[in-house]
């Protein structure tokens, strides 16, 4: 009886001893520091990334956009420099984040401060880094492949392509919180992206998806990456009233060969509208923010540390 009277006695004290804002300072004070502190950590992370655009701006440098498959080739390049960037940062930090289960379930088992705010600490944290990433992958890969000059067109591509990474790191805290090991995690997350990526739109067209898994292609984050990313890049204005020859390719018809136009085909081949590409992306930062908010509540209510 008395170690029940403990037990309700525990758990009616305060959560705290300070007020949520001096707690949520200290945690974050210490994540940043105990973060840009490791130089070899944050180093290798950003040389893989500044590797790995370079090495996909080589591989599609000067690809010929007069034919079909240097279009279709294009698509593919711009989608998937995004992907693999935004996969090293996807891995870097479920390990971070495993590390630190012991220390935080043992400050939150005294009451030093509320799970929630560890998950918020991580995630704010590598905004900066984040940013920073995706910015060099971007402009790296932009100026290799000779992207569109127009400065629109840049700037969605640089926002999308940052929100890609953002998004993907943040898919490996939910994993890193909803699983019990890092090993766990990685599987979850990786296997999670694989099929994000399989069903992305590119590699198989959302007009072309498979009857029943046209939801995978509906709620995939990365649906919105095309009318940001791709799209305007081969946006010509086909109008009645543009003065412009917009550039077309010979494609294969049941009719024969005939001269399509780049941009149509494009929009046509991925089913999205160049139209709707500030929607999108506004659709990413709704994915990014509710992400947030799922890795918050999942840092608050799940423990896998046992006493």
């Amino acid at each position: 009886d008395e170690d029940e009277d403990e037990d309700d006695n525990d758990a009616e004290a305060p959560a705290a001893a300070r007020s949520v804002f001096v707690q949520f300072g200290l945690v974050m004070h210490r994540a940043i520091t105990s973060s840009w502190r490791n130089i070899d950590y944050n180093l290798v992370r950003i040389i893989a990334i500044f590797l790995m655009a370079t090495m996909f701006g080589l591989l599609w440098y000067d690809v010929n956009t007069n034919e079909l498959g240097g279009v279709v080739s294009k698509m593919a390049s711009i989608f998937s420099n995004a992907m693999f960037c935004g996969f090293v940062s996807l891995m870097a930090a479920i390990p971070l984040i495993d590390g630190l289960r012991a220390v935080v379930a043992r400050e939150r088992s005294a009451r030093m401060y509320s799970g929630w705010m560890q998950g918020l600490a991580l995630v704010v944290m590598e905004i900066p880094y984040l940013l920073f990433a995706g910015f060099i992958s971007a402009i790296i890969f932009y100026f290799i492949t000779s992207l569109d000059l127009n400065s629109g067109h840049m700037i969605i591509y640089f926002l999308a392509h940052t929100l890609v990474g953002i998004i993907l790191a943040y898919i490996s805290h939910i994993a890193a919180y909803a699983f019990g090991s890092a090993e766990l995690a990685t599987l979850a997350a990786s296997s999670i992206v694989a099929m994000l990526f399989l069903f992305g739109g590119v590699f198989i067209p959302g007009p072309g998806m498979p009857p029943g898994y046209e939801w995978v292609w509906e709620i995939n984050f990365l649906k919105h990456t095309l009318p940001t990313m791709v799209v305007p890049q081969f946006y010509c204005d086909t109008s009645a009233n543009s003065t412009v020859a917009c550039p077309s390719i010979l494609y294969a018809t049941a009719q024969g060969p005939m001269q399509v136009v780049v941009s149509d085909y494009v929009q046509d081949f991925l089913g999205v509208r160049y139209v709707n590409r500030w929607e999108s992306l506004y659709g990413l930062i709704g994915y990014a923010v509710g992400f947030i908010i799922v890795i918050v509540l999942l840092a608050h209510f799940v423990n896998h540390v046992k006493r």
